[in-house]
């Protein structure tokens, strides 16, 4: 049997070599337990560059879109504009070959006006003198009855000799109806001029082969006209 030294000796002797094995084994350890550190930093290291890199690929992503979007709008808005500018632009030519279209129908009425208020003054004067053609026509050759007293003159002149006074009742035979009222007459075989072309145009010609005219219009005579 041990005695009590031996056996004191014995637990020194196996404490000691389990430390040394402890030792020993905590030597190899270590090494591999930094190792492994090591590379779980460089992993964490490389997982925190790689999330860096990762959400600035996100921002610029996010900023080329938003620039993007940004010029896609200008760009439909430079080109509504460009496009109403257009349209703009062709209205307004519309309307100012409208307007020319206008003025040039608007000369040509007025035009078509000036030559119907023409043609209707010629027809006026075409008219009168037709009127007083035919009125002088049917006058000539027919005896008339003189309304008021007239200067039988030499002339168809107030500044002619008078011939002779006729009063009115007076019956002349009418040769020829002349202009600005005077009339060629003749007169118990003496043929001179009478004013009196206003009886005949304005009252109708007064004629009959003998007595006095039934026409109640008064007329002047050609000193009072004078």
């Amino acid at each position: 049997m041990k005695t009590d030294l031996e056996k004191s000796q014995d637990n020194v002797w196996e404490r000691s070599g389990s430390f040394v094995r402890d030792q020993g084994a905590e030597e190899v350890i270590t090494p591999r337990r930094r190792e492994s550190d090591a590379q779980k930093r460089r992993t964490d290291r490389s997982r925190a560059t790689a999330a860096k890199n990762k959400q600035d690929r996100d921002r610029k992503i996010l900023i080329i879109g938003a620039v993007s979007i940004l010029l896609v709008v200008i760009l439909i808005f430079s080109a509504g504009k460009s496009w109403q500018r257009r349209v703009d632009k062709k209205e307004i030519n519309r309307l100012n070959q409208s307007n020319a279209d206008l003025q040039t129908q608007i000369q040509d009425l007025q035009k078509s006006n000036s030559d119907l208020q023409a043609t209707i003054a010629s027809l006026k004067t075409q008219q009168t003198t037709t009127s007083a053609s035919a009125a002088d026509s049917s006058a000539n050759g027919t005896t008339h009855v003189l309304q008021t007293g007239y200067n039988f003159r030499a002339e168809a002149s107030t500044d002619s000799e008078i011939v002779m006074e006729l009063e009115e009742g007076t019956s002349v035979k009418i040769i020829k109806v002349m202009t600005d009222g005077w009339v060629q007459a003749e007169y118990e075989g003496e043929t001179g001029y009478l004013k009196c072309g206003d009886e005949l145009t304005t009252s109708g010609t007064n004629s009959t082969t003998s007595g006095k005219s039934t026409s109640t219009k008064e007329a002047s005579g050609d000193d009072e006209e004078a």
